[in-house]
């Protein structure tokens, strides 16, 4: 199950949901891929038909591109992670689909990072995130 949760700027209007975590449907691989770009997909697919995956992990993160200079920056995306037979990872979607640059992505289930993160808005003061219920 994936945890929701709510982004509030407490100066200006900026107020966003996000679904991070895995869902039921990051058991399947090729079910996942859609999120990914044509690319991305491509790879992901070689990569099945021949075998090559040892594990994988399908989880929404919350991403920032710190390249665009948009308000909808700040978004939780699919970020998926491949381990092959000989213990390397490879990280599909950690890619902006707007400018095509490297996103950070803020990680770990318990967003220890995330009272860190300022608002995409007015960038004056940091969000405030509360968790809103549950996703799958």
């Amino acid at each position: 199950m994936g945890i929701v949760y709510r982004a509030t700027c407490p100066k200006c209007d900026y107020e966003e949901q996000f679904c991070l975590g895995r869902g039921l449907g990051g058991n399947n691989l090729l079910w996942c891929i859609g999120d990914l770009s044509k690319t991305e997909q491509i790879e992901v697919r070689k990569m099945h038909e021949n075998r090559q995956i040892a594990s994988f992990s399908v989880e929404k993160k919350l991403v920032e591109c710190r390249h665009c200079h948009t308000p909808d920056k700040l978004k939780d995306k699919t970020i998926i992670t491949i381990t092959n037979h000989h213990g390397q990872n490879f990280i599909f979607g950690d890619y902006c689909n707007d400018c095509g640059r490297k996103l950070h992505i803020y990680d770990g289930e318990q967003h220890k990072d995330t009272d860190k993160i300022a608002c995409p808005i007015c960038k004056e003061l940091f969000l405030i995130i509360n968790k809103e219920g549950v996703w799958d």
